[in-house]
């Protein structure tokens, strides 16, 4: 091989190594926080009963804006992202004032409790959500507390009652 051809294979050699260098480097260096999208512009909603996970969305649903009609949580569609962990529930129609209403509803899916409702099917365009007041927690912690409160006060019930049993025997 000539010395011409040698340099111009070496030429493009390093061409190549440079190239997947600064192909690695960019590879390497991305990160979540160069997505533009920040983790604190997200909250989590979980069953109030079960503290199953419900929704992630992009607004904290408690200071939305209440329906008059049953003070559940407006959640206009159009304007916000969120993505609903729900199982389809019961079509209702609900007699209201100014006429009838048909709510598409959404369960929890895990202990089946209607968290929120649509005035059209989840395939369909729909302006609002309505999320059921007092359905949905952001900390699951608190419906781990009100169960262990429940159980504890059922256990007290239960001796209370097994002892005015044994008292009437």
């Amino acid at each position: 091989m000539s010395g011409r051809a040698e340099l111009k294979q070496r030429k493009e050699q390093e061409e190549r190594e440079q190239e997947e260098k600064s192909r690695r480097r960019w590879e390497r260096n991305y990160t979540s926080e160069d997505s533009g999208l920040n983790d604190d512009s997200f909250f989590t909603f979980y069953c109030s009963f079960c503290g199953h996970y419900a929704i992630i969305v992009d607004c904290d649903i408690g200071k939305l804006p209440k329906r008059g009609s049953d003070g559940s949580f407006v959640l206009d569609e159009t304007k916000h992202v969120f993505k609903r962990q729900m199982n389809d529930g019961q079509t209702k129609v609900i007699r209201r004032d100014k006429g009838v209403e048909k709510q598409y509803r959404f369960h929890c899916k895990e202990c089946d409790l209607p968290l929120c409702y649509r005035s059209a099917p989840k395939d369909k365009d729909s302006k609002y959500s309505y999320f059921i007041k007092d359905a949905l927690t952001n900390d699951p912690k608190t419906v781990v507390q009100k169960v262990k409160e429940v159980e504890q006060a059922q256990a007290v019930l239960r001796s209370a009652k097994q002892e005015d049993e044994d008292q009437e025997a």
